[in-house]
């Protein structure tokens, strides 16, 4: 997992949460209505006030950011890439993705093309130096992105997550 700070640890941890109550609240409806459409892969659910889908495969357009070039998307079942939309009328949509990426490049190398490409776009940049874990934050309302840097097993391990739709104050405004 990325290193990010309390505020953002504790709102993903509430999307998750409220993704799996979301999951099952609308699923068991749609069930019983019969409105449930299930791929191998995705979750799509409709009713005329809500709609969720929810992907294990992300759709990486959607992303807002930079994949690294030739790095390889990981599909791992315990730490599976997600794309999740909910959308309840008279809401704002919430959009949440989060995908993983490996290269056998240095985590120099890749930070720097992050830094040439995320540019001024970044608000913030955190360098955990012991695990040599490294964070972009890119934060405007109800729109963040996050790119999360680390080595893993001599590999650079490229975490890149987006959230639309939660208004996200600054860590400066606690």
């Amino acid at each position: 997992m990325i290193y990010c700070t309390n505020r953002v640890r504790t709102i993903l941890n509430l999307i998750l949460a409220m993704m799996a109550t979301a999951v099952f609240a609308v699923s068991t409806v749609a069930q019983g209505a019969g409105q449930g459409n299930k791929k191998d892969d995705e979750l799509v659910i409709k009713t005329p006030s809500v709609g969720l889908e929810v992907s294990t495969t992300p759709d990486f357009a959607k992303l807002g950011l930079p994949v690294y070039p030739g790095a390889k998307y990981v599909e791992d079942k315990k730490e599976n890439g997600l794309d999740f939309s909910l959308n309840i009328i008279g809401k704002t949509d919430v959009h949440f993705l989060v995908a993983k990426f490996r290269t056998p490049d240095s985590l120099e190398q890749v930070r720097e093309f992050y830094q040439k490409k995320l540019g001024k776009d970044v608000t913030k940049f955190t360098w955990k130096s012991k695990d040599s874990d490294m964070v972009f934050e890119i934060k405007h309302a109800k729109d963040q992105r996050f790119v999360g840097l680390k080595v893993v097993d001599g590999k650079t391990e490229i975490h890149l997550v987006r959230l639309q739709g939660i208004d996200e104050k600054s860590d400066d405004d606690d």
